[in-house]
C-alpha cells in the first residue's frame, strides 16, 4: 500500500495504460455453457429436454437441462411455461430463457413487437449508417443552368472565332 501511495500521478496513471494496453492484446474468451450442461448431450437426442438458462432476482444466470411436460418446465418448486414460441436455439440445441419472477419466459415475437413499438430497433441504426455513409461519399450536385448556358456560349464563340480566323 505504501509503494502505491508513494508514487506521482502521472507514474500511476502509465501503469494502468500498461495493464490496458497489456489487455487488448489478449482476445476475448468466448462464450461456453456450464460443463454441467455441455456433459450431457445424450439428453437432448430424447425429445423434450431443453436448455433452461434461468435469470436470478439478483443478476446471477443459471443453466440446467430440464424436461417438457406438458408446455411447461418445472425448475426448482415452480412451474413455467414453454410453449413453442418461446423456444430459441444455442449451437442447434433447444433453449429457454426464464425470469425467475415471472412464470412467462423471453419470447421472440413478444421482444420484437415490443421493441418495435418503443422505437428501440437495432435495424434501424444499420440504415441510418448506411444513408450516412453514401451521403458523404457522394454528395449530390445540382443541375446549375447558368454554368451550361456560360459554357455553351463560351464554345459557340470559340466556334465562331476558329470559323472567322481561318483555323477550321
Amino acid at each position: 500500500m505504501e509503494e502505491i501511495e508513494n508514487k506521482s500521478l502521472s507514474e500511476k496513471v502509465d501503469e494502468l495504460y500498461q495493464l490496458q494496453m497489456n489487455q487488448q492484446g489478449t482476445k476475448p474468451k468466448k462464450f461456453k455453457m456450464p460443463l454441467s450442461v455441455r456433459l450431457q448431450p445424450g439428453k437432448f437426442k430424447k425429445q423434450n429436454f431443453i436448455i433452461v438458462g434461468m435469470i436470478k432476482a439478483n443478476g446471477a444466470v443459471t443453466f440446467e437441462i430440464k424436461k417438457i411436460e406438458d408446455d411447461t418446465i418445472k425448475v426448482g418448486e415452480y412451474i413455467y411455461s414453454a410453449s413453442a414460441d418461446c423456444i430459441m436455439r444455442y449451437k442447434r440445441k433447444p433453449l429457454i430463457i426464464i425470469k425467475e419472477w415471472d412464470m412467462q419466459p423471453l419470447s421472440l415475437k413478444q421482444e420484437v413487437n415490443e421493441a418495435v413499438e418503443k422505437g428501440r430497433l437495432v435495424a434501424a441504426q444499420k440504415y441510418i449508417l448506411t444513408k450516412m455513409r453514401l451521403e458523404a461519399v457522394k454528395p449530390k450536385m445540382e443541375m446549375n443552368w447558368k454554368i451550361i448556358l456560360i459554357v455553351l456560349a463560351i464554345g459557340g464563340i470559340g466556334l465562331w472565332a476558329l470559323d472567322n480566323f481561318g483555323i477550321l
